[in-house]
């Protein structure tokens, strides 16, 4: 099996994605069993990765299911969703034998982004070892790697999910550098009040970056995403091109990123990207909003191709789309909470 990164060639994607598949619907036995429930009964009949099966992110909460393709004594590593307000039993599990390709993924698609490396990396999060069933503090952990090392900690939400905001605003004035900081909207819109309230500056300064994962549903909020970054531009002098989104999963190993307002998120190139009719399970129209379908080859160890319960609308770009947001009737999950 090549490494994700092999290359940007569409005629190797679609048969490096075929590989993907024909091993996942060999080694994967619920996965197998869902899609001979589709009709599709020999993997070799299948000749494009649009026609690679997609399972619903639901899926991946049935207890019942072990959607991987090693058996469940050998997983190294189980990370899982938030779950909902409503049912916290019901939590999403991703198992990873390994999580070598995953952390390549995660670095290789970070350096794509092309942010400065000399910038101290401030983190809104608790420490992968303070939250190891979260794929996002391990996503930290890993970016934390590529950044400058100072005396200080830079992980500013402590073991029982409190934020420092004091530490963290002497941290950014001791710097006195440019910084990346990086976290939750949520923890972004908890520090904005945290610092209205004891009212002290923090004027970051020119170069820096802000990093967020979006998302207030479960938390009471409800704020569009320009005036989201306007709070963030206003309170941090940070204009709206330098705030960087992700978007990613639980159950995904790869993420995708836009800067400011308006751009498409863009994943790595071993991703590819539909948009797909909720009732026919077709690609919808060019231009039409529907649900997000993400083939990610970097999920080697269980499914490759993932139906979210976001709503986007496709681009030109094979790996990229416009999100246009949750689905009403979908429950909040993950970072919107």
């Amino acid at each position: 099996m090549s490494s994700p990164d092999a290359s940007n060639d569409d005629s190797h994607f679609n048969s490096l994605a075929l590989e993907v598949f024909r091993f996942q619907y060999q080694h994967n036995q619920p996965y197998q069993q869902w899609c001979q429930h589709l009709g599709i009964d020999d993997p070799s009949g299948l000749t494009t990765w649009q026609e690679i099966p997609a399972v619903p992110t639901s899926a991946f909460k049935d207890s019942g299911l072990a959607l991987n393709c090693f058996p469940p004594d050998s997983l190294n590593t189980i990370f899982k969703t938030s779950g909902t307000t409503s049912d916290q039993q019901r939590r999403g599990e991703h198992g990873f034998y390994s999580v070598d390709l995953y952390e390549h993924s995660i670095l290789t698609a970070w350096q794509q982004l092309k942010l400065p490396e000399n910038l101290p990396g401030l983190f809104l999060t608790q420490t992968a070892q303070d939250a190891p069933e979260s794929s996002l503090t391990h996503m930290m952990e890993v970016i934390s790697s590529v950044y400058p090392t100072t005396d200080l900690n830079p992980f500013f939400v402590s073991p029982s999910g409190d934020l420092d905001s004091s530490r963290f605003i002497h941290a950014c004035q001791s710097l006195n550098q440019p910084v990346l900081i990086l976290g939750t909207a949520l923890a972004f819109l908890n520090l904005i009040e945290d610092k209205q309230a004891s009212s002290p500056t923090l004027h970051l300064p020119l170069g820096s970056r802000l990093f967020e994962t979006g998302g207030y549903k479960g938390s009471g909020r409800n704020l569009e995403k320009s005036t989201f970054y306007e709070d963030l531009s206003r309170n941090f002098f940070v204009s709206a091109k330098d705030i960087i989104n992700e978007y990613s999963m639980t159950e995904l190993s790869s993420q995708f990123y836009t800067h400011g307002l308006e751009l498409p998120h863009i994943g790595p190139h071993w991703t590819r990207v539909q948009v797909i009719d909720p009732e026919t399970r077709k690609a919808v129209s060019p231009e039409q909003t529907g649900h997000l379908q993400i083939l990610d080859l970097a999920n080697l160890g269980s499914v490759a191709c993932i139906r979210t319960e976001d709503l986007a609308i496709a681009t030109a770009a094979p790996a990229s789309f416009h999100l246009v947001g949750r689905d009403p009737s979908a429950l909040p999950r993950g970072c919107s909470r």
